[in-house]
């Protein structure tokens, strides 16, 4: 887990509008950056499944933080085209459905 000052360097550096986080963590991150959104991933999944998403952009859709074993960690951007092929693959790999 991150501490609150790591936290902060994060949402410094790549500046998002909304963070959706764990409930337990909501006190960790309020007051540090932008909008925040508790949702809890125990509560249970729709009944309707998702449809699928049509014509994903390339746009970056998400920053994920290296471990900064070699100086400050560094974000590095997904974009949802990547993010689809990581699904897809999983879907096939693992069966999913």
């Amino acid at each position: 887990m991150s501490t609150r000052s790591e936290l902060e360097y994060y949402l410094q550096d790549c500046t998002p509008e909304v963070v959706i986080c764990d409930p337990k963590f909501y006190n960790l991150l309020d007051g540090i950056g932008p909008k925040i959104i508790s949702y809890s991933y125990e509560a249970p999944l729709p009944s309707k499944q998702p449809q699928q998403a049509k014509g994903w952009s390339n746009g970056d859709a998400l920053i994920v933080y290296t471990s900064g074993t070699t100086g400050k960690p560094k974000g590095v951007v997904h974009s949802h085209k990547s993010l689809e092929a990581s699904l897809l693959s999983l879907e096939s790999a693992w069966q999913w459905h």
